[in-house]
């Protein structure tokens, strides 16, 4: 899960304020060619990776 993050976590969706996430469409590519099991407990290690990452680029408000 980890590995898939550090790939993607340049690609983001971006709005006027700020950053809004990671692109999702992005991810399940990286993670399928990864063969990376797509789990419950994927995506919600990977959102809160995501949280934090949104939270720092943003700046915490």
């Amino acid at each position: 899960m980890f590995r898939v993050f550090t790939l993607c976590d340049t690609q983001l969706r971006t709005t006027f304020g700020g950053v809004a996430g990671m692109d999702w469409n992005v991810v399940m590519e990286t993670a399928r060619a990864l063969r990376v099991e797509l789990s419950e407990m994927f995506f919600r290690l990977l959102r809160a990776f995501e949280h934090v990452l949104v939270e720092r680029l943003n700046g915490s408000k």
